[in-house]
C-alpha cells in the first residue's frame, strides 16, 4: 500500500498551487 510521506504531500501541494497560479494568470490575461 502506498502511504504518502510529508515530502510527497508538500511537493504535490506546491505543484497544485503552481498550476492554480498559472491558471489565474491565464484568466487575468
Amino acid at each position: 500500500m502506498w502511504i504518502p510521506s510529508a515530502c510527497n504531500v508538500v511537493v504535490l501541494l506546491e505543484l497544485l498551487s503552481n498550476a492554480l497560479g498559472n491558471l489565474c494568470g491565464f484568466v487575468e490575461w
